[in-house]
């Protein structure tokens, strides 16, 4: 079917988009290595990394950047929601 008639194709294509920048950003974490290793200084200083990483890679302001952190048996779960736009 041809949904680009009815005005989808910009959507799709915007769709699109995100997906492979999300794709991008988790390969460069991959060969990165532990973004947030080394980080002292607590559970603020941890979202404060977080938040700014966010910023420089989604190119966002920092209000658009929610942080929330739950920590369990030995380790950290880390929640972001970045919003684009």
């Amino acid at each position: 079917m041809n949904f680009w008639i009815f005005g989808k194709k910009k959507s799709r294509e915007e769709a699109r988009k995100r997906v492979q920048t999300l794709v991008a950003v988790r390969r460069k974490m991959e060969k990165e290595g532990h973004v947030f290793a080394g980080v002292k200084g607590g559970s603020e200083a941890l979202k404060k990394r977080v938040v700014s990483w966010a910023v420089e890679t989604f190119n966002v302001d920092k209000d658009k950047v929610k942080v929330e952190l739950e920590e369990g048996e030995g380790h950290v779960i880390i929640i972001t929601n970045v919003s684009l736009r």
